[in-house]
């Protein structure tokens, strides 16, 4: 863009360098939307793949490393609750339990 800008200003009215400059300018706006596009398609996809809002480093890290605690909390919850439905029912209907003899 700077180089752009510099051949325009030095062009002193020769069309060929100021439509060399302009074609310039075109092609460098062009550049940007395209690596910020690949940026924002980039930063989506490793999103999804983390699940977790942010690539785990820097600052975001100890917010990554929190939501996945809270995932394994919520899981070991799921998985008590469970065993303690289990237990309860072989406590009280202790004929349900299978006795296999070796």
């Amino acid at each position: 863009m700077v180089y752009a800008g510099y051949i325009w200003m030095i062009a002193r009215g020769d069309e060929a360098k100021v439509e060399k400059a302009k074609d310039t300018i075109v092609n460098c706006i062009i550049g940007v939307v395209i690596v910020v596009g690949a940026y924002a398609i980039t930063s989506f996809i490793i999103t999804q793949f983390n699940k977790g809002g942010a690539a785990a480093t820097g600052a975001n890290q100890w917010r990554y490393r929190l939501v996945v605690h809270s995932r394994w909390q919520r899981m070991l919850e799921k998985f008590k609750k469970m065993f303690s439905v289990i237990s309860l029912t072989i406590q009280t209907h202790p004929e349900l339990v299978v006795h296999k003899k070796v």
